[in-house]
């Protein structure tokens, strides 16, 4: 598959140039700016990647998460893309931020190596792209803090 990649213009490594964020800032009004950060401008060495080691040869994997910016109440908000989730996420101070309404809810959540997280309360919230040519309404579970 290596054969087929094409050289990134922007570090020469074998990935599509898309891959990188765009070096222009998104500008977000002062009542959001105590919890979203801006998009911030790409050194152009930056790799956006996630490392694990593989047990049997303890060569580093990288695997790509797939992030965009997402538009809610038309204030823009970096966001995780998962073809594969069953649920959506986001942080409480960003869901009060946003004023979105949160419902009372008795949940929790497991992830790797087991370790849960009880979930109070969900909310709904319609995003769009920039222009809002393209949007849809999606429940999201409220956590703590998203890391």
């Amino acid at each position: 598959m290596e054969e087929d990649a094409e050289k990134s213009k922007i570090c020469s490594s074998f990935h599509n140039t898309k891959l990188h964020r765009d070096n222009t800032d998104v500008s977000i009004p002062s009542t959001a700016e105590g919890f979203i950060d801006t998009v911030p401008k790409v050194n152009s060495e930056q790799c956006f990647a996630l490392c694990s080691t593989d047990n049997k040869n303890s060569k580093p994997m990288k695997y790509l998460m797939s992030t965009a910016v997402a538009y809610v109440n038309g204030i823009p908000i970096r966001i995780i893309l998962d073809s594969d989730s069953e649920v959506n996420f986001i942080a409480s101070d960003c869901a009060m931020s946003l004023g979105l309404k949160r419902n009372r809810i008795h949940s929790s959540v497991s992830g790797i190596n087991g370790l849960g997280q009880d979930i109070k309360y969900e909310t709904n919230a319609i995003i769009s792209n920039k222009d809002h040519s393209s949007n849809g309404s999606l429940k999201f579970m409220v956590v703590p803090k998203i890391s």
